[in-house]
Formats: structure tokens, C-alpha cells, sequence
């Protein structure tokens, strides 16, 4: 079993950790956030290409519920168990022509879905299966992918189109064309719907909705990556804006100014106790922590 610490620290940095790491107090009421460095200390284990990694370039990691670990790369899936690598790729699975796959979330099923380049995996223990997408995405390439809570698989491209996998059918969308605006960085399941991240806003389908509607307060931004908290509070992570986090209706914005690295935001995951882990485009990882 893979250490819970450890994972939370490959979620924000890929598989290379850094032996310390910062901590920071926010004010989350306030409109202006304080973010202070402390000198907390964590245990670091790497693996690369010389240690099982097919390749040093992971875009995202995440465990199933059974502990192990998965990895997108530059040269297929990998799968961790905490002792051995596996990967997935066109050598090991006739049906994957790509070895590039870009992101990846958990299944209801307890498994995982990649989004391969040009197809869309399901990963659960050993079993793979592929959907083959390679007409849909003819020109372009899959971005991100999530499943919402009826069970449908959405997936969209690097150009903004946005597909729907359903009982292995692949199908665009219905209703987002007028909404695409610029490429899809990422898809997030939120308590009342799914959220879509592109390179010029934000865009929700709330639960039992037909349509798609823009999220106010996001217009013209790049979202690269975004999460729900237990409360509801979403953190909407940005290209140039730093951290954006909407409560009761209302925008704290968290940047370079309150403390942050880097107002560009690769990576957001919460913890159970409330830390908020923040990967940098540029100076490493920070953690934020209600201070009240």
C-alpha cells in the first residue's frame, strides 16, 4: 500500500518530491490573503526513468481504491502497486495506437479513465479496455476527461470540442458548440453537475440540466485545473490570476501578492483537513491552510 502522505505529495509534483515544502495561513474571509512560509518538513521518495518510470514527464497521478498508483506519460499508463511498475502503452495493448496520454480520473466502478490522445481507457486491476476515438478527435487531441454521477464519460480536445462516452459510444456533446471557446484543460465532477475548464472560462452542466451555462466571474480566463471542497467552496486554478476560490457566492482571489510562487497554477488538490496543496508552473508546491 502506498503511503496516504506520500500520494498527496505525487498529486501535486508528479513523481519527484522535494524534501520541504511550504506551508501557508489564509484568511478566507478576508479579500485580501496573507500567505506566510513556514519551515515544515516531509519525507521524500523519487522514482524516474531510472527507477521504473518509462519516461520523467508525468501529467498527472492518482490512486484507486485499491492503493495503487496510476500515471499518465508522455509514453503510456502506469500502474503502481507500491513494489513493480506496469505500463500501459501500443506495445503491451494492440488497441492503444498513442503511447501519449494526458490526464485521468477515478471511475464510479472503483478503476480509472485516461484520456489517451486519441482514445478513451478504462483501467481497473489488470483489465484495459479502449474506445477508440480516432474519427472524433481527427486532428486534434484529448485533453481531459471525467465521469459524472449517471455514469457518463466526458472528454474533451486540445481545439475545445467535447465528447460523451455512453455504453461505448462516442458522441459529440449536444449543446456545447456554442458554448466552445478556446481548448478544454479540464473536466471536474462538482456535487450539482460537472465543471469545464477551457483556455477562455469556466462552463457548468448542473445535474438533471440539458444545457451548459458560463460561471460568472471567469470570463476570459485560463482555467487550468479546478476542485470542490466537502463545504462546497470550489478553487479554480489559473494561467496569469493565481487561485480563485468562490464561497457563499463571493471571489477570494489568492496570487503572487498574498504570498503564492507563481500565479500560474498547475495543480489543486484538498486534504481532509482542510489544506489546500498547490502545484506551481513555477516554484514547486505550496500548502494553504485556513488560519481562522
Amino acid at each position: 500500500m502506498v503511503n496516504r502522505n506520500l500520494i498527496r505529495l505525487c498529486l501535486m509534483a508528479g513523481l519527484v518530491l522535494t524534501i520541504s515544502m511550504a506551508s501557508a495561513a489564509v484568511a478566507l474571509q478576508a479579500q485580501v490573503v496573507n500567505v506566510q512560509l513556514s519551515d515544515k518538513q516531509y519525507v521524500s521518495q523519487k522514482w524516474d526513468n531510472t527507477r521504473g518510470l518509462p519516461v520523467n514527464t508525468v501529467f498527472n497521478v492518482l490512486k484507486d481504491e485499491t492503493g495503487c498508483l496510476w500515471a499518465v506519460t508522455e509514453e503510456g499508463l502506469v500502474r503502481f502497486d507500491g513494489v513493480n511498475f506496469r505500463l500501459y502503452n501500443q506495445d503491451s495493448v494492440p488497441e492503444i495506437v498513442s503511447p501519449m496520454f494526458y490526464d485521468m480520473k477515478r471511475s464510479s466502478d472503483g478503476g480509472i479513465w485516461a484520456a489517451n490522445a486519441n482514445m478513451i481507457v478504462h483501467a481497473k486491476n489488470s483489465r484495459i479496455q479502449v474506445y477508440d476515438a480516432r474519427s472524433q478527435v481527427e486532428g486534434t487531441w484529448i485533453t481531459s476527461i471525467s465521469e459524472d454521477h449517471e455514469g457518463l464519460v466526458w472528454a474533451g480536445t486540445n481545439n475545445g470540442d467535447l465528447f460523451t462516452l455512453k455504453e461505448g459510444e462516442i458522441q459529440k456533446a449536444a449543446g456545447w458548440s456554442e458554448f466552445k471557446n478556446g481548448g478544454i484543460l479540464t473536466i471536474e465532477k462538482v456535487s450539482d453537475g460537472i465543471l469545464i475548464g477551457t483556455q477562455a472560462g469556466l462552463y457548468k452542466k448542473s445535474r438533471g440540466e440539458a444545457g451548459f451555462s458560463e460561471v460568472s466571474g471567469f470570463t476570459g480566463l485560463e482555467i487550468r485545473t479546478l476542485t470542490e471542497g466537502a463545504d462546497g467552496d470550489l478553487w479554480v486554478g489559473t494561467r496569469t490570476r493565481g487561485i480563485l476560490h468562490l464561497h457563499d457566492g463571493s471571489v477570494t482571489e489568492i496570487n503572487e501578492e498574498s504570498g503564492l510562487k507563481s500565479n500560474m497554477i498547475n495543480a489543486l488538490r484538498l486534504t481532509e483537513d482542510g489544506q489546500v496543496w498547490v502545484g506551481l508552473g513555477m516554484g514547486g508546491v505550496q500548502v494553504i491552510t485556513d488560519d481562522e
